[in-house]
């Protein structure tokens, strides 16, 4: 099964890396935030970023782009 793994640091690494182990493909865009627990929000807002669409399109096959 192809899985994305939100997570910080070590703990992120650690999750992609026993699903892989157990023959799972961890997906190109797997989101790690570096550093302690602080830095959590980003990934935390990802998701939050993510759920929306993905629910109203019943599809996670999209993307978002961030225009300045």
């Amino acid at each position: 099964m192809r899985v994305a793994v939100l997570g910080t640091g070590m703990v992120g690494r650690a999750i992609a890396g026993k699903l892989s182990e157990l023959g799972h493909e961890v997906g190109d865009h797997t989101v790690f935030a570096s550093g302690d627990i602080t830095t959590a929000r980003g990934p935390e807002m990802l998701m939050a970023l993510w759920l929306r669409p993905m629910g109203s399109l019943q599809t996670p096959m999209f993307n978002v782009k961030v225009v300045r």
